[in-house]
């Protein structure tokens, strides 16, 4: 062996050891971000106003209808999910094509339920429709597309494995109503009151950046400043979209033009930092983003829907990806008379109808499994104590706050609440619903 040289024995060794510790950190940083809570300031009081108006509908629906088919009530009061501050030109048009869109697609899917043919075809289609046509339009952040063929999905066991179908989807209809009707209490007291929100958060955020202490002073972290930075345009850009919102292409009141002014003002100042750090020296660049501001609104519908058809657009890429995952997994249910397709297809395409990237995806599935699994366990021991329909109905409840709480936070212990809050309005409802799979 030449003088110096490692022998080959101890260079494996070196090697794998370094291999281990790599895999040993991977595992306690995911491990930590496994039981991480997000600080979310104020979610509770999001997640107790959504969850009242969830139970209001389900609870007063079951009061009409009856405990056979009134928990059902539940799928349609996820309506409420879609109202994330938004004014009030939004909500009803949000409200109203969402709420058919709902209805819609669970009756297709009953309709087709009788013809076992039809059920991969036509579930594989609505989503691959659902999933594009919500990236391709839907610019803020919203609760996803898997409601809206999730029910079609839904709508073809109810179809065939029940024959409370049809009722179950007058059932959704009303909860859609009664829910959109609940979700506007807000407004009474403040009508302008999302715009005012989105504007001061705006604000705030631009000033807490440019109030970090970047130059001059203690030392600034760079990961601190740039996630400041970040919230701020992001805040900017949701404040612009909730204002285009609430007032389209229409005339403006006092009122708008008065938070746009602000809001204006606001931008140009975030502006003028990032140029200044950016270009320093040179302030005639800062002087051109006052002269050359220009409100643009809202892309034009042709415009979004050519974007998102095209060739490497993240709405097709979804789309196409999640109507695969749905018809293969709903075929093999199909064919193995093993549970039914409307539960693969939730099973296949609750974590890739997000359309995050790999890791990402691959996370939030190992976060799912566990639980889904963790779920399950508590509903099989809320059942080992044989309770009532109505205690049903209550703990069902509990699971819908738990998930308004927990999933902007804590996402494995949002599933669990996301479970039990579902298995329970099966099982709640009559024998023939009584689960997943049945």
């Amino acid at each position: 062996m030449p003088p110096g040289a490692v022998p080959a024995s101890a260079e494996v060794h070196r090697r794998l050891d370094k291999f281990l510790r790599q895999l040993t950190h991977s595992f306690f940083r995911q491990l930590k971000d496994f039981f991480r809570f997000t600080p979310a300031p104020g979610q509770w009081r999001t997640a107790l106003r959504t969850s009242l108006v969830m139970a209001a509908s389900v609870l007063t629906i079951t009061a009409v209808a009856g405990m056979d088919v009134g928990p059902m009530a539940l799928f349609g009061s996820l309506l409420a999910l879609w109202n994330t501050g938004r004014p009030l030109r939004s909500r009803l048009i949000t409200f109203a094509v969402v709420g058919l869109v709902f209805t819609g697609s669970m009756a297709l899917g009953v309709l087709v339920a009788p013809v076992p043919w039809l059920i991969v075809p036509t579930i594989t289609a609505v989503v691959l429709i659902s999933v594009l046509t919500y990236y391709a339009f839907v610019i803020s952040p919203g609760p996803g597309p898997l409601n809206l063929f999730f029910a079609c999905a839904l709508g073809t066991y109810l179809g065939g494995h029940t024959d409370k179908g049809w009722e179950i989807v007058a059932v959704t209809a009303a909860s859609c109503t009664l829910t959109s009707l609940l979700s506007l209490s807000d407004l009474v007291r403040r009508p302008r009151g999302p715009e005012e929100t989105a504007v001061s958060s705006a604000h705030a955020a631009v000033e807490g950046y440019l109030g970090h202490p970047s130059n001059g002073g203690p030392p600034a972290g760079e990961n601190e400043l740039r996630a400041l930075r970040d919230g701020a345009s992001t805040a900017v850009h949701r404040a612009w979209a909730t204002l285009h919102a609430a007032h389209g292409s229409t005339a403006r009141s006092a009122v708008h033009r008065r938070l746009e002014t602000r809001l204006l003002e606001t931008e140009e100042r975030l502006a003028a930092r990032l140029v200044a750090d950016h270009f320093p020296g040179r302030p005639a660049a800062a002087h051109a983003v006052r002269e050359q501001a220009v409100v643009l609104g809202r892309p034009p519908a042709r415009y979004l829907l050519r974007h998102a058809l095209s060739r490497h657009s993240r709405a097709r890429l979804t789309a196409v990806r999640n109507a695969l995952a749905a018809g293969i997994a709903a075929l093999a249910a199909q064919l193995t008379s093993i549970g039914h397709p409307y539960w693969a297809v939730l099973s296949s395409t609750v974590v890739l109808h997000a359309g995050a990237d790999r890791g990402s995806t691959t996370r939030r599935a190992v976060h799912r499994l566990l639980g889904t699994c963790a779920g399950v366990l508590v509903v099989a021991g809320v059942y080992a104590l044989h309770p009532g329909r109505p205690l049903e109905l209550a703990i069902m409840l509990i699971g819908v706050y738990g998930m308004n709480l927990l999933l902007v936070r804590q996402y494995s212990l949002a599933v669990v609440c996301v479970t039990a809050m579902a298995m329970m309005a099966n099982t709640t409802t009559s024998p023939g619903l009584s689960g997943p799979g049945c």
